[in-house]
């Protein structure tokens, strides 16, 4: 009950924010799936599934990165403006399913399991589904997990992986998406770039600290530092492909905010000084974009 206490502040803060504020951006519209739902039970919906999110992120953070740094470095995240706009976001639920398949990929890497083989590789499979270009991320993060899946010996997982994302592919060239789910419209970019600077920033950090422990070799003598690289890795890329598809197309980048809190945990682990300024500074972020909606000055928080 003690560990599950911060979500469920989490949780409380972000539908407060969604319910008190009206924090919600009228053009940024929840998926057709949640349309039966009225306004108010769509947003504590998808603030279950933003909290949810940054959960399964702060287990993925701890394959790289122990207690304090780990929790440290989803919280800011998840305290950020970009944190707050997935709880309103129809990014929420991909968000969550995401980071779930990220982590049961690389839980399989280790062992590979029935549930976390095939839950990692149906929530994967699934986000196509809140919009097709979600696809992109999930795509290499499935390759993973089906190829270690194989390697460690389970071929009908590894091939039942597969199967969902064929399925996935083959069901959604026959079908009309968009009655299925609504628009995920993306923010202005220069936006977007300045609500997640600080997190931006402590993936740039934890991008020097792989980079340099690459160079040093440590994998070569540590072998759990090798599997913390593989890890820390996977997310990243991740994370680049749907940055990239956010450009191309009009996705939610907020969708990937809590993998790049996890991946900034070694940064912060790394640079505790550097990161101890950038969570001065998103909170202070979060404390101005919360006084302009409060005011009436701002929409959203994006």
């Amino acid at each position: 009950m003690a560990r599950g206490a911060p979500w469920l502040v989490l949780f409380a803060a972000y539908a407060a924010a969604a319910l008190l504020l009206g924090a919600d951006d009228p053009e940024r519209q929840a998926p057709r799936l949640l349309d039966t739902l009225d306004g108010e039970a769509r947003d504590v919906v998808l603030a279950a599934f933003a909290t949810v999110a940054f959960a399964f992120a702060a287990v993925l953070a701890r394959r790289w990165a122990p207690d304090p740094w780990a929790a440290r470095a989803v919280g800011l995240a998840a305290i950020s403006p970009a944190g707050f706009a997935l709880s309103t976001s129809a990014a929420a639920p991909v968000a969550a399913l995401l980071a779930a398949g990220t982590l049961g990929a690389v839980l399989v890497r280790d062992h590979p399991t029935r549930l976390r083989a095939l839950g990692g590789a149906a929530c994967l499979a699934l986000t196509p589904w809140m919009g097709v270009a979600f696809g992109a991320p999930a795509a290499p993060v499935l390759a993973a997990l089906a190829y270690w899946t194989y390697r460690r010996g389970r071929r009908l997982y590894a091939f039942l992986a597969l199967e969902f994302a064929g399925a996935t592919v083959v069901t959604l060239a026959g079908v009309d998406t968009s009655v299925a789910v609504g628009p995920a419209a993306g923010v202005d970019g220069v936006v977007a770039v300045l609500a997640g600077a600080p997190i931006l920033a402590l993936c740039a950090l934890t991008a020097f600290g792989l980079a340099r422990s690459r160079r040093e070799k440590l994998a070569r003598a540590i072998p759990a530092w090798r599997e913390a690289e593989v890890a820390a890795g996977l997310t990243g890329i991740a994370v680049v492909v749907l940055a990239v598809t956010a450009v191309i197309e009009p996705v939610g980048p907020e969708a990937g905010v809590p993998l790049a809190g996890a991946l900034g945990a070694w940064g912060l682990r790394a640079f505790p000084r550097a990161g101890a300024a950038l969570g001065i500074l998103t909170l202070a972020f979060t404390i101005f974009t919360t006084v302009t909606i409060a005011v009436g000055e701002r929409v959203g928080w994006l």
